[in-house]
């Protein structure tokens, strides 16, 4: 189980976004032991949204999931190939 619920990891992070608080201060006020862990909090939300907040065991199906479809757009795209050209 999470040690810090989706909402509150949410809470924190919008609060960091529009505020002018910083990381140190945002750890003290909700008592986080390690202030870093509100910049990775960061950083997830920054880069995958609202899923990056997940908990590793929920997110990890997802990223790989997303991480197979880029991959396969990508070399789909460089190849040139089309569903005509497959049939």
């Amino acid at each position: 189980m999470a040690k810090y619920s989706l909402d509150f990891k949410m809470k924190v992070v919008v609060e960091y976004l529009s505020d002018t608080i910083g990381y140190g201060l945002l750890g003290k006020k909700y008592k986080i032991k390690s202030s870093s862990q509100i910049e990775v909090w960061d950083n997830a939300y920054q880069a995958f949204g609202i899923e990056g907040l997940k908990g590793a065991r929920q997110n990890k199906k997802n990223k790989r999931d997303k991480y197979i479809k880029y991959v396969l757009i990508s070399l789909v795209q460089l190849l040139g190939v089309t569903i005509e050209s497959m049939g």
